[in-house]
């Protein structure tokens, strides 16, 4: 069990979330200057994704959880995001990256 809860980032496609009791998320660092690191990356806090402060997305940091360990939806990362997230898991499972045309 967490000790607080945390914002992640969903990185399990929509179907095996319906379907799966497990849920896999990317950890969301606080300190935006994690975005150094080159499987995570910057995310500008916004309306729409409901993160408070600037924050970095740690690709590194894959973990799987329970659905019931999920309290609420925070928001939806944005569109403009998702090559950079593709990238970022490529990077840190050590995957050839093919950006989508």
């Amino acid at each position: 069990m967490l000790d607080k809860e945390r914002p992640a980032l969903v990185v399990s496609n929509n179907i095996r979330n319906e379907a799966a009791q497990h849920i896999t998320v990317a950890a969301i660092r606080s300190n935006p200057k994690a975005a150094l690191i080159p499987e995570c990356f910057a995310v500008k806090a916004s309306r729409a994704n409901g993160l408070s402060h600037d924050s970095a997305a740690d690709c590194g940091h894959l973990f799987t959880l329970d659905k019931s360990a999920f309290t609420k939806l925070l928001g939806r990362i944005e569109p403009i995001y998702l090559k950079i997230l593709d990238r970022a898991i490529a990077v840190s499972m050590g995957l050839s990256f093919y950006p989508h045309p």
